[in-house]
């Protein structure tokens, strides 16, 4: 995992106290996993970390940034073993403010449902890729056909007929 951090005026911050974990939600008797990432400062605001998951699955990944002269934020992302990159779930900027780009919260729009990832843990939801084809479902089925009696009228005629 690679973090470029740098400051309002795109200068890249040294120093910084991070800390990361990915933690999967505890999910019936499972109880909840975690994974720190270990980050160390390679280059000035530049910081590299490894950490290896246990399962698959859904694995929120939450960065907590401490600097003494820009101060407190943390970012939450949705990490998902089941595709590429992350999204944006939460920040809370502290005395950080520009410190995440806030374009993944822009693109939604009116209507949209966004569950976070633990509950989409427990309830068991998969994504996949769409795909355009011909949905076509015949349903066979036993049946007994009879009628209606409460539509039915009786008619007299006073003539043959």
């Amino acid at each position: 995992m690679a973090l470029y951090l740098k400051d309002e005026k795109v200068v890249p911050v040294s120093g910084a106290e991070i800390k990361a974990v990915a933690e999967m939600p505890a999910m019936g008797a499972m109880p909840a996993m975690q994974a720190p990432v270990a980050l160390s400062e390679i280059a000035p605001g530049t910081y590299h970390g490894e950490f290896e998951l246990a399962m698959d699955g859904a694995w929120p990944l939450t960065i907590a940034l401490t600097d003494s002269d820009l101060g407190r934020a943390e970012v939450t992302y949705d990490l998902t073993t089941s595709r590429a990159g992350l999204r944006l779930l939460s920040f809370a900027p502290g005395s950080i403010e520009n410190a995440v780009d806030r374009r993944n919260q822009a693109e939604e729009k009116p209507g949209t449902i966004v569950v976070d990832a633990r509950r989409r843990q427990l309830i068991g939801v998969t994504t996949a890729r769409v795909e355009h084809r011909r949905l076509i479902r015949t349903v066979r089925a036993a049946a007994t056909v009879t009628v209606d009696e409460t539509a039915l009228t009786d008619i007299n005629l006073k003539f043959d007929a």
